[in-house]
């Protein structure tokens, strides 16, 4: 009978530690870590994919300092699509503003946006890199619903867009103006960047008048 009892204290001790091992494991997961990288073996698709809309940001809303923006010409693409956005909304500003703070904001947009995407083009162009030459969707969108506004609300929507907008650009050109490893992007970020600070110190003491 002692014997009898000893074999089943044993076996359920096995069972016990069996169970045990295999709880709760990384293989058990649905966010496992990649064994050899101690990485999680999920991604979110979606996490990355809108690379303008987050202007190159870290995950704390800041330009990362030693981020390449240059590499595949994502510096060269997000300066060319901003530049753009700002000539087109520019030109709306012209007309649909009531304010006269506005209108020309809008026509130093239209001007200053110009120069700039002229002197980027060719440079671009020697790189072979591609640049937008229409809006992109999210401006697109911008600007559909500005062409059907005008008078104060516009004159208060377009700066709340200029103003975020610029606040993207200059932390772009700020991060490539300190850390790109292209002397073209370090150059034309660095002239261009005291224009964009500029517009956005403009930008937000018009929105201070409108509020």
């Amino acid at each position: 009978m002692l014997s009898f009892r000893v074999a089943v204290f044993a076996l359920s001790a096995a069972i016990l530690a069996a169970g045990c091992s295999n709880q709760s494991g990384w293989g058990n997961s649905p966010r496992s870590a990649n064994s050899a990288t101690g990485e999680s073996s999920t991604f979110n698709a979606n996490s990355n994919t809108d690379l303008r809309a987050s202007g190159n940001l870290n995950g704390s809303g800041n330009m990362s300092a030693n981020q390449d923006t240059s590499i595949a010409g994502n510096f060269w693409q997000e300066a060319a699509a901003s530049g753009l956005a700002e000539v087109e909304l520019g030109k709306l500003a012209t007309t649909n503003a009531q304010s006269p703070d506005v209108k020309q904001f809008g026509q130093m947009m239209v001007q200053d946006h110009t120069a700039a995407n002229d002197e980027l083009k060719p440079i671009a162009q020697r790189k072979n890199i591609p640049l937008p030459n229409s809006l992109d969707s999210m401006h697109k969108t911008i600007n559909d619903r500005l062409a059907g506004m005008s008078g104060p609300d516009f004159d208060r929507e377009f700066i709340d867009v200029m103003t975020g907008d610029h606040q993207k650009a200059v932390q772009l050109f700020q991060a490539t103006a300190n850390s790109d490893t292209d002397p073209d992007a370090k150059s034309f970020a660095s002239k261009t960047l005291p224009v964009l600070e500029k517009h956005l110190q403009q930008a937000k003491s018009i929105q201070a008048k409108l509020k």
